[in-house]
């Protein structure tokens, strides 16, 4: 998903079904109270981007 891709390419990539993919992101969403893919981006990004604020 950060990469851009689709959930059909995805599926293609692990080998899984297109309704797999679709279930899993279904479940982060849920799970993080995230409503769309822009969304999960942005959740990813500041998890994982050093904080700028000192020890």
């Amino acid at each position: 998903i950060l990469s851009g891709n689709t959930n059909r390419q995805i599926a293609g990539s692990l080998g899984i079904s297109l309704r797999t993919v679709e279930t899993h992101i279904t479940n982060i969403f849920n799970k993080l109270g995230l409503a769309t893919r822009a969304e999960l981006v942005n959740y990813c990004t500041d998890l994982y981007t050093p904080s700028n604020e000192p020890n």
